[in-house]
């Protein structure tokens, strides 16, 4: 069978494959009760964070992407699709055609949780269930936020008639005990043990009382990896390393 990545051949100029060293940045809102000292460098880390979660990619990110995701001839395409909002900056949503089907992929709304809209910021294509497919695999964070604002990250996977988000993580996760807080969260896709699926790794910061933003303590380090019917945490796999390490 033809594998995804050769599907994927020519595509170079609309799909970039997920490196081992390609880490998203997304920060984390600074609980209350913090130091006076702390809670300032927060608020300039938030604009920095979110220069880094947004600099690399939202003034380069592609419109709209023709992928082969399923065995079908007809090759599908995931479109960028902006909404009205009643922010300032653009909502946008991801939406997925496969001839006459139109799946709409991620939400444009962050309710009842939240009353703010989504942007998507990066969309990358992958095969993590070693089917020779790739899924699709997203950010999104909110219209014009700040590193106090909520993000979120997925991945879909279609099958011809379905989309099934087969892997989710948000930030605001409680930390471990004897933490304070998770302030930021990265992530990465890394090969499989043993040469086994790619997987999703994920590295939270965990921060005590009077660590810094940019300082934490240590790290919380969680693989993900398809089981049959998920992208799930790999038992056994998180770690806590502490911070330079």
């Amino acid at each position: 069978m033809e594998r995804g990545e050769d599907r994927l051949r020519g595509l170079t100029d609309s799909v970039t494959p997920l490196a081992s060293s390609d880490y998203m940045v997304v920060p984390m809102p600074a609980p209350s009760g913090r130091s006076a000292g702390r809670l300032a460098f927060s608020a300039a880390f938030a604009l920095v964070g979110v220069a880094v979660l947004l600099a690399p990619n939202a003034g380069a990110l592609k419109k709209v992407f023709r992928v082969q995701l399923d065995a079908d001839k007809p090759i599908e395409i995931v479109r960028v699709q902006e909404r009205r909002c009643k922010e300032s900056y653009p909502c946008t949503q991801l939406v997925l055609r496969d001839g006459d089907r139109r799946v709409k992929l991620t939400r444009i709304g962050q309710r009842p949780r939240f009353p703010y809209h989504w942007t998507v910021t990066n969309v990358r294509f992958r095969d993590l269930t070693g089917d020779g497919f790739p899924e699709i695999i997203w950010d999104l964070f909110t219209v014009g936020g700040t590193g106090s604002s909520p993000s979120l990250k997925g991945a879909h996977k279609w099958d011809g008639r379905v989309a099934s988000r087969i892997f989710r993580f948000a930030n605001g996760r409680k930390p471990p005990r004897g933490y304070e807080s998770v302030d930021y969260v990265t992530w990465r896709i890394v090969a499989g043990a043993n040469g086994g699926l790619p997987e999703i790794e994920t590295r939270e910061s965990l921060h005590k009382r009077d660590d810094g933003t940019c300082c934490p303590s240590a790290f919380r380090v969680t693989r993900h990896r398809w089981n049959g019917t998920r992208i799930a945490p790999v038992p056994g796999s998180v770690v806590v390393e502490a911070a330079g390490a």
